[in-house]
Formats: C-alpha cells, structure tokens, sequence
C-alpha cells in the first residue's frame, strides 16, 4: 500500500488510538491519585464490618465517624485538584512509549509546511516525509492502563489492608447490611437491641430412631418429630443486664439459664404436640415453633406360613416382621392351651444391625419342653429398640415330642413329665427315681445313669427349691434319658445344634473374623461326631433287624441305573456346604454365608440314618456326559489359562505393574507359550470328537450345538498359533456354553428314551423335600442344593443363587487384586480412592 493510502485514511484510525490513550492516561492518574480516600473508606468498613464503631459510647462513635468523613474529603481534595484530563500531545506521548518510537515520530503529524510551497520540490519532499509518518502511525500500539501503586507503595501496604477487609467481610455474613447500619448510626445498635434477639430450636430425635440432629424454624407449618425427642432453645443477642426469656409450651413455663452476657438456652422433651413460645420482656412474643410428636408405632411381626416338624423332631418357624425405625430381636411366646402355666419366651433371632424389615427361619428343639406332646399356642414377638413389642395371631399346635423306646428312658420321661406338670410332687418323683436307679436294669448302663439319678432324687429333697433349680433338674432328667435312649448320640445332637445357633449369633453380630473361624472349625468336628454317631446307630437297627436291610439292599438293586435314593445325603456334600460357606466369608460375603449355613442346617435337621449302599455301573449315555463334563471343565482351564497369559503380555507394559505380572517366568518356573496352548486346545477338540462318535454308536441323535463348539475350538486354536491369547477367550467361552447346552439336549434324550420325561416340570424331584437331595426329572442324583452332582450329566438345568466353586475363586482372586493394588504406593490418588471405595463393601 502506498503512502497517499495511509495519508488517506490515517485521520480516522489515528484518532481513536488518540482517543483510548487519552482514555488510559485519565485512569492511570485517578487511580493513582484515589490510592488515600480509598484507603481511609477501606479503614472504615474494617472496622465496621469487624462490630468496633458500635461497642464505642455514642460520642466517641460520632467523632470517629466525623474523623473518617474529614479524613475522606481532605484526601479526595488533595488527590484530585491537580487532575487535569489529558490531551493530545500526552496521548501521543502514550502512543509513542508503547510502540517503540524514538525522536517523536507521531507529534510531526500536526506540522505544516511553513514556506516554500510554490517548490515542486519542496512538496513533493513534503508529501513524502507525510507518507512515511502515516506507514508509521499505522504501526502503534496500545497497552492497557498501568497502576503506578506498585512505584508508590514499595512496602505492599495495601495487601495488608485488602487481607483485614476480606477477613471482616467473611465474620460479617449475612449481617453487612445490619453491621454497616450500626457502623453509620451511632446508638443504633443499642435502640434496636430488642429486635435483634434471635431464637433457634434443635431438636435430637431419640438414640433408638438412628435419626440425625436437625434444626426447626420458627413459624411456619407444623413439623413433625419423633415423640420422646430433646429440645435445646437458644436465644442470642439479649440486651446486657436483661433477665432470661420465658419460654412456654402448651402453658407450662421452662426454665431458661443464661449462657454468658447475651445468650439463654431451655431444654424440653417433647411428650406431646404443642407450640413452643418463646417471650420477652412484657409478653412479646419473639419466636414461635410448632411441634407435632409423632409416636413410635409398634413393630409388626407374622408366621410366613404353617409351622413344621422336621426329621430331627425340631420346630420350624418362618416369619417376616416390619417397623418404622428398626427390629432388634424376634422371639416365640409358648403357652399351653389349657393349664395356669405363665407364658415361656424364647429368643429367635438378634438383629443387631436394627433393620426395617426383615425374614426368616428359625429351628427350635422343643423336645426337652416340660409341655412336649402337649397343646400350645404360639405367639411370635417383635421388638423394636425402644422396647415396644408387636404379636403376631396366635398358633394353635402339638408341640413335638421325642417318642423313647428304652423303657428306663420312658420311665424318666414319665417322672419328668410329673414334676413338670405338679413341682409339689417332687418328694413321690424322688422315690421313684431313687428305685429305678436300684432296678436290675441299670446293670446293663453305664454307671453315670443311676449316679445323675439318686443326684436328681437328692436335689428334689432339699425343700423348697426355686424355679431355676427346678428347671435344672428338669434339664438333668432329660439328658439323663437321651443318654440312656441314643448314648453319645443325644450330645454330639446337642453340641451340634448349640455351635450352629452360636455360629448364627456370631454372623449376625458382625463378630471378628477369627472368632467366625473358631466356630466354625468347631461346628465341623461337632458335625463329624454326629455323623458319625447317626452311622453307628444306622448299623446298630441293621443288626438288629438283618430282614430289613435285606429288603433295603433288594431295594436299591431294583433301582434304575443311575437313579439312587433320592433322600441319600453324602457326608463330602455336607463338607462341601461348609467348604463353600468358608469360602463366601473370605470373599466377604457374609449374607451368602448365612444362607448356605441355613441351608446345612435345614438338611441336617431333615437328616435321617440311612446305610450306605452299593451304586451300580454307569450306562454308556452316562459316561459321555461324564466325560462332556470333564472336556467343559478342560475348556474353563484352557480358558482361564489363556487369560492369565494375556494378562502377563500385557501387562509389561503398563505403568505400576513391574515386578507384579509375570513373576513366575523371574523365579525360574517354565512358562507355556500360546503355541503350546494351541495343541493342548487342539488336544481337547479331539476328544470332542472322540464324545460325539460314542453318542454316535449308541443310537443318540447329536446336538448340532457339539458341531458348532467344535469349531469354536477351531477358532480358538487359530488364534493361539497366531500368538493372541486374548482373542482365544471369546471363542473359548463359546464352546463352554455350546457343550453346556448340548449337555442339556442329550439329557432331554435319555428322559424321553426312559419314559420319564412327562408329568414333571422343571421343579424339584417329585418326593424330594425342601433342602434335601433328590433326583431330577430324569432320575439323576442331584446334591444338596437339588444340582446335578459331578460325573451324572455335567450340564444343570436348574440353577442356584449359591455360587459356586469356580465363582468363589474368582471372587477371591478379585479380592486380592484389589487388596494388592490399593497397597501400591505409585498408582494416582484417584484410583486408590476408588479402590477403596470397592473394598469398603467387603
């Protein structure tokens, strides 16, 4: 662009920089120039803001505030009587100190030729020298106003004054209005004293309620809280010298203590609805609160279903009970239907944790009762933490007696059940017992027999005995006839029963994990004793009637294949239970626990004594799902393997996980590589096909899911040579699902070729009971959980909420990799965190 371009539209731009200069010179020198008013303004609200001007006696507040305005004027004065606006030839100067240029380039934009305009030569020099002062103004620059307060005040004064400004800003919250109006005004603040009192009410719901602290408004609608709760009134702002308020509610005056010169605080349990008054002096009202109690209802409790006897003789009871703040403890009331005997309570469960709601099963052995084999009626109670109990509709049933076949046994029992029903008879039950004790009988028992019965006898001669010794003699003579009936049946029965209710007990309670695993290693050998005692006296009735285990061994020949006792229970399956209930406590699932110990209970309650008998041969359709099992359980490995390589692979890589991947190959160990997995898959595949040839030659029709998990295997292969572990997992799982579903097809084909695939869903084993083992739809043994046990089938049709063996060591593993990385110093505090969070719930 030429220089008569620039000359032509250099007056327009030229004067708005001019302008902006002019603009910021201006408020660079007031800024400068209001560096003291605004420091005597700053001064004042400090100490306004801060409550000093209105603790000051009104005089020396008026002078104060009189020293301030003189100080502000006087200031103001000073600063801006030498201002001048600025003009052209300073916003020049700014122009020109901003861009850079030297020797006053932009003031020769206002010269004129003085002489020798009639010289083409001069004006032509003329017309030059204005051009390039024109390309030049084309290049100014303009900054933003610079504050000189840095220059003026070396010492950072005004940081100090701005930090004590934001402080009193800060303690004058919701009050700068109030605090600047006092600061103004001197005596406000002691005219409008009254005003200024202020009342606030908390209100602590009673502990039980779990309920947090709130806070009421005065006025307003009614609020609702719960009854029983504690009140704290607190008035602030009272004049000094002045007496406490009075506060009344629903007519009753409270007593209120003055906390320090202007605070007073009242207390007040709220019994009932009302208003709480709160009054000053000549009965004006200050504050008003509406309270509405709301009572605490009682707990409701009812029976989930009719009561049932179990195989042990044992009561069964389910229940469910609700309350609006929480249960603590369930029981069962026993009262005979006819009789003055006092109702009996005894606890059902404990719920520490104080749930809303909340079920479940209870197993009583009401056997030792002194009302066994009589009418009762039951009531189910609930109570919840402040005390308040809730009764279910009574049950009207026979409460279950042992029936003894030793007739010393039953001839205890009688005695007993005599000094149950009439305590004054205790002399004529203490002869009797003395002469059983001396019968020809007892040559035949162990000596502790008649010992605890002349003991008893003893104890029931002592006069007048109280209702607890009575009850222990009553507990003695039952123990007493267990023995005799079942020996060291009757106590492994007992101990085993007690450490279940205890174990119970202790899960509910959240107790610490050792002693849990105390328990439950006790729980185990008393199982084992009571096993092993239910086999001896299963081989005892055997011996003594040799017909009937003929009979049952004729039985079980008769049997289909593969279809044995449906209500046979293995020891290994009830170890397993335990196994797997251990296993949900590390993992940290102790809900998942409780549910399988209830599960182990119920079997061992429906338990009954049975001799072990011989198992015939599988049939060829069972063998080859015998073995589709083993190939699903060799795909899972094969699986999991290639997993875990991926893992190591990958894991070289990534931040934070040297030393921790691939540990193994460092220690010396041989590692597979994908290549050796490929043929251990192809190995597998194989004996897939080997599986389908045997279903072949029996005359089975082959699921086409065996043909698609064939090539599954294919794929997973390829990928494996390929050198991708990673991929092969998907196609691995695949083929698990489709041999597991083709497991399930061949089932249905043996059913329908044994002519028991109709008339039966997809439930329980018709003469199976609940929680027992049976036999499902096509006469295969199932376990306790009612699943297909390993080598009869392989593939389930039925499912279960309990997990099982390869998910609890999946769960763990997950478990210990968490425990390890949040461990892990290096990792971002992010994640860490967030590994936290997830390890809370465990």
């Amino acid at each position: 662009m030429d220089g008569a371009k620039h000359a032509a539209r250099l007056p327009r731009r030229l004067n708005r920089a001019i302008r902006a200069a002019r603009l910021f010179v201006d408020v660079e020198q007031l800024w400068a120039a209001a560096r003291w008013p605004l420091l005597v303004l700053c001064l004042f609200l400090i100490l306004a803001l801060a409550g000093i001007l209105p603790r000051l006696p009104a005089a020396l507040h008026a002078l104060v505030l009189a020293g301030f305005a003189g100080s502000f004027l006087y200031a103001g004065y000073r600063a801006f009587r030498g201002f001048r606006p600025a003009g052209r030839s300073q916003a020049l100067q700014r122009l020109e100190a901003d861009s850079g240029f030297s020797h006053a380039p932009l003031q020769g934009l206002d010269d004129r030729l003085a002489g020798g305009g009639d010289d083409p030569f001069t004006r032509a020099l003329w017309k030059r020298h204005q051009a390039r002062l024109a390309v030049l103004a084309e290049q100014t620059r303009l900054t933003p106003p610079r504050s000189q307060l840095p220059r003026l005040d070396p010492w950072a004064i005004r940081a100090a004054v701005v930090l004590l400004l934001a402080v009193a800003l800060v303690d004058a919250e919701g009050r700068i209005g109030q605090r600047l109006t006092e600061a103004l005004v001197p005596g406000v603040a002691a005219r409008e004293g009254a005003e200024a009192i202020t009342a606030t009410l908390w209100i602590e719901p009673p502990a039980y309620t779990r309920l947090p602290p709130r806070m009421i408004e005065a006025g307003g609608e009614r609020t609702i809280v719960p009854i029983g709760s504690q009140a704290l009134l607190q008035v602030h702002h009272l004049p000094p010298g002045e007496a406490a308020p009075a506060v009344v509610f629903e007519g009753t005056s409270l007593a209120a203590t003055r906390l320090g010169e202007a605070s007073a605080e009242a207390r007040l349990d709220v019994l009932h609805d009302g208003d709480l008054i709160v009054q000053g002096e000549e009965g004006a009202e200050i504050a008003r609160f509406l309270l509405a109690a709301q009572p605490d209802r009682r707990p409701g409790i009812r029976s989930e279903g009719e009561p049932a006897i179990t195989l042990r003789n044992a009561l069964e009871i389910g229940w469910s009970g609700d309350d609006d703040y929480g249960l603590v403890s369930v029981a069962l009331e026993i009262e005979p239907v006819e009789g003055g005997r006092a109702p009996e309570r005894i606890a059902l469960k404990s719920l520490p944790e104080q749930p809303r709601e909340a079920k479940g099963r209870s197993y009583l052995d009401t056997t030792p009762h002194p009302l066994a084999g009589a009418q009762v009626r039951l009531v189910l109670v609930a109570v919840d933490a402040a005390g308040q109990e809730g009764r279910s509709e009574p049950i009207v049933l026979t409460l279950p007696e042992r029936s003894f076949e030793h007739p010393v046994a039953r001839a205890i029992i009688e005695q007993r059940k005599d000094l149950a029903a009439d305590p004054q008879e205790r002399e004529a039950v203490a002869d009797v017992l003395d002469q059983l004790a001396g019968t020809q009988m007892m040559e035949d028992l162990p000596a502790s027999v008649p010992l605890s019965l002349n003991s008893a006898a003893e104890r029931l001669r002592r006069g007048e005995i109280s209702e607890a010794e009575l009850e222990s003699v009553l507990e003695q003579l039952w123990e007493t006839a267990l023995f005799v009936e079942e020996g060291q049946m009757a106590t492994a029965e007992r101990d085993m029963r007690r450490l279940q209710e205890e174990l119970e007990r202790a899960l509910a309670e959240g107790r610490d994990d050792t002693e849990i695993e105390r328990l439950m290693d006790e729980l185990q050998e008393a199982m084992n004793r009571y096993l092993d005692e239910l086999t001896r006296q299963a081989l005892a009735e055997a011996m003594r009637d040799p017909e009937a285990l003929e009979r049952a061994l004729r039985q079980q020949l008769e049997q289909p294949p593969g279809a044995p006792d449906p209500n046979m229970v293995d020891r290994q399956d009830l170890q397993d239970m335990l196994d797997r209930a251990r296993e949900m406590l590390k993992s940290g699932s102790r809900e998942a626990a409780e549910q399988m110990l209830s599960q182990l209970r119920e079997m061992m309650e429906n338990l009954q004594a049975q001799l072990p008998m011989p198992q015939g041969a599988p049939t060829p359709g069972e063998q080859a799902l015998s073995d589709l099992q083993e190939a699903i359980r060799r795909q899972q490995m094969l699986q999991d393997e290639a997993f875990r390589m991926d893992r190591q692979m990958n894991g070289a890589q990534q931040p934070g996980q040297e030393g921790q991947e691939g540990q193994q190959g460092q220690e010396g160990q041989p590692q597979m590589t994908p290549q050796q997995l490929a043929q251990l898959q192809e190995m597998l595949r194989r004996e897939l096909g080997r599986i389908m040839e045997g279903l072949a030659e029996q005359g089975m029709e082959l699921p086409d899911q065996l043909g698609q998990a064939e090539l599954q295997m294919r794929g997973a292969e390829g990928q494996l040579q390929q050198g991708s572990p990673g991929a092969a997992t998907d196609p691995q799982g695949q083929a698990m699902a489709l041999m597991q579903e083709a497991g399930r097809g061949i089932m249905d084909q043996m059913r329908e070729q044994m002519g028991q695939g109709q008339g039966q869903g997809p439930g329980r084993a018709s003469g199976s009971q609940p929680g027992m083992p049976g036999r499902d739809r096509a006469g295969w043994q199932r376990d306790p959980l009612g699943r297909s046990q390993e080598g009869m089938g392989g593939a389930d049709t039925d499912s279960t909420a309990v997990p099982d063996e390869a998910a609890l060591g999946r769960a763990r593993a997950v478990l210990e990799e968490l425990y390890r990385r949040s461990g892990d110093p290096r990792r971002p505090r992010m994640e860490l965190d967030y590994y936290d969070r997830l390890l809370e719930r465990f």
